[in-house]
């Protein structure tokens, strides 16, 4: 019977000590889970706030050279230009967006109609629109997210004026794609 009474006992031990130790591995795996949330939830808020910081910073950007341009007297004098020489206009847009280092350029006239443009890949071969450049010719400033309807950009558009004239508009803008989700990357690591 003692030994009967000592079976009996190390199997309620084993058991005491078998629920104790899945308690335990169960408090473990809880800590874990809830230590994983709180650095996914510290990670993302730290993406947020890079992207938020770089889209701010660029967009501010853009909006200073968008109308550092627009004010600049050879930029009034290209559009003034009679018959708007599309090739002296492009080539504007070229070199300038190769300056800027930004990913395009659209010069419009006064009804908002294009008359040279370039992206960092060339001429433009369709005529995009931007909501930015409708502001600009009725001599609003603006800048924001626009689409393409393949792409996301960040633009900036600004009224190129004489006087309280408006002659037309400059718009520049930044793709927002796999280039600033890698640098978003390279910054969090």
């Amino acid at each position: 019977m003692k030994q009967s009474a000592r079976l009996h006992l190390l199997l309620v031990l084993s058991a005491v000590t078998g629920v104790g130790i899945a308690c335990i591995a169960l408090a473990f795996t809880w800590f874990a889970r809830r230590e994983a949330d709180f650095k996914l939830k510290e990670e993302s808020a730290r993406a947020s706030a890079y992207l938020s910081s770089l889209i701010g910073e660029r967009s501010r950007s853009l909006s200073n050279e968008a109308m550092l341009l627009a004010d600049l007297p050879t930029v009034r004098a290209l559009i003034q230009g009679a018959g708007h020489d599309a090739a002296t206009v492009q080539d504007f847009a070229r070199e300038n967006v190769q300056k800027m280092g930004c990913d395009g350029m659209i010069l419009t006239d006064a009804d908002g109609n294009p008359l040279g443009s370039w992206t960092r890949f060339g001429p433009v071969k369709e005529n995009q629109s931007f909501a930015g450049i409708q502001m600009a010719v009725r001599g609003q400033s603006w800048n924001g997210i626009t689409s393409t309807g393949t792409a996301l950009h960040l633009a900036a558009a600004a009224p190129i004026r004489v006087g309280e004239y408006v002659l037309g508009s400059v718009l520049l803008y930044s793709n927002l794609d796999s280039k600033v989700a890698q640098g978003a990357e390279s910054t969090l690591d």
